[in-house]
């Protein structure tokens, strides 16, 4: 007799049982599949944000972790435990593994001020094809926020780290959109690998761009081109209107790992937070919004519609 799909330890058991019933003979017949039997899932499942920290009378945790945790089922023995995180806006998924003795797993690379559906399996093998899983939690990461060094409460006290403070991470080549100038153009590829640029097809650039007749009426703007190994293709909607982040300006990507990127916006109709008599975008508050190649896709190229706003 064969169970291709339960566990020998099980199998054994029920067996065992089986045999018992029947006065140690006779046939029986066995689960058609091992979903027939239902596993106890962990309990007491909870989630927080890790790396609490208070600096004067405000107190915040990580905008890009969350914490799970739990109680191991008793009534059989646990191989591991995986622990999902759904992310409510785009609906992708990322896991981590945590051994059979551990009772919590910190999930990291989330989003900030994102709501996360948590669920907690208990694995009773390697492939954890059959597993008992909580009831998902929810949970949201906090808000992400930039701690500056300096003194005083201003400005004017904070401390350079580089030496020319006014160092820019943009190119400042020109080209025509609609007749309008763009300026500002950003080239995103993965710096940590090599800080030279290879030319291989799938990098992107955001630039800025003033208004557009009859597609933006707004001043501040960012138009998305994506190189395809010879020339950027500028990104145009079905209507002949280029795709625009629109209300955004000085906008800086930053990648965060395989083809997920975030990306820093100033917007000058966001008024709270900004420095008094300063028009300039990047001292005050920042829209923060992310995409992932996954949901439009070739993964290697990040396509406009692979970010969440626009």
């Amino acid at each position: 007799m064969h169970f291709s799909t339960l566990s020998q330890t099980l199998a054994t058991l029920w067996v065992t049982v089986l045999l018992s019933a029947c006065g140690g003979s006779g046939s029986f017949a066995p689960p058609a599949a091992a979903g027939d039997i239902t596993l106890a899932p962990p309990t007491s499942v909870a989630v927080s944000g890790p790396n609490m920290q208070t600096v004067g009378s405000f107190s915040f945790g990580s905008s890009s972790k969350l914490s799970a945790s739990w109680t191991a089922p008793a009534s059989f023995s646990v191989h591991h435990f995986e622990v999902i995180d759904t992310e409510s806006v785009g609906g992708t998924q990322t896991s981590v593994s945590a051994a059979a003795s551990d009772t919590s797993a910190t999930l990291i690379g989330l989003k900030a001020a994102t709501v996360y559906r948590i669920t907690v399996r208990a694995c009773p093998d390697a492939a954890c094809a059959w597993f008992g899983a909580a009831s998902a939690v929810n949970a949201t990461t906090a808000t992400e926020y930039w701690q500056l060094q300096g003194s005083g409460a201003s400005v004017s006290g904070l401390t350079k780290l580089v030496s020319d403070g006014n160092a820019r991470l943009s190119a400042t080549h020109g080209y025509l959109l609609h007749r309008r100038r763009l300026r500002q153009n950003k080239v995103v590829f993965p710096t940590q690998t090599d800080w030279r640029w290879d030319g291989a097809p799938g990098a992107f650039m955001v630039f800025t761009t003033d208004s557009v007749a009859s597609c933006s009426s707004v001043q501040q703007n960012h138009g998305y081109a994506v190189w395809d190994g010879t020339r950027w293709n500028v990104q145009y909607r079905a209507d002949g209107c280029p795709k625009l982040f629109t209300n955004a300006q000085a906008c800086l990507p930053m990648r965060l790992g395989g083809a997920r990127y975030k990306m820093y916006c100033g917007d000058p109709f966001i008024t709270a937070g900004k420095v008094t008599g300063s028009f300039l975008p990047y001292l005050g508050p920042k829209k923060l919004t992310y995409a992932d190649g996954r949901v439009s896709g070739a993964e290697a190229t990040v396509e406009f519609e692979a970010w969440e706003a626009h």
